[in-house]
């Protein structure tokens, strides 16, 4: 397992981006959390071991976001240690939201397929989750 540091993670994800972080953001290797931009733009970093796992969730959230059900962040981007997306911003819970939420959740897995599962395996946190029979 390669452990990285925050000077080389900075450094790619300022690559990506093709923009520096802000100077106060602090990018903590095994975590999760907001990020900034020196321009002012808040994105979702999450970070950690190298795993494929992050590609894997990268692929999950694309396939959440074409049902087109549930608002997903864009993931911007994505490498063997860490995935970057868009933030969303937290906001106040409407009363209906728990049924909402269920009945977007209930047509997001209404999608049909040839076969039962997902198209490939992935990952349950960095348990593996085999789909491929």
């Amino acid at each position: 397992m390669m452990i990285i540091t925050r000077n080389d993670l900075q450094q790619r994800i300022e690559d990506f981006l093709c923009e520096k972080l802000h100077p106060k953001t602090e990018i903590r290797c095994g975590s999760s959390g907001i990020i900034e931009t020196a321009s002012g733009r808040k994105l979702f970093l999450k970070c950690g071991y190298s795993s494929p796992s992050y590609r894997c969730e990268a692929t999950g959230i694309a396939e959440i976001a074409d049902v087109g059900a549930i608002k997903t962040s864009t993931v911007i981007a994505v490498d063997d240690d860490f995935i970057l997306t868009g933030y969303i911003p937290r906001s106040n819970r409407k009363e209906d939201f728990f049924k909402l939420f269920g009945r977007r959740l209930a047509a997001m897995h209404r999608c049909k397929s040839d076969c039962f599962g997902f198209r490939e395996d992935n990952f349950i946190g960095l348990g593996p989750q085999p789909n491929i029979a």
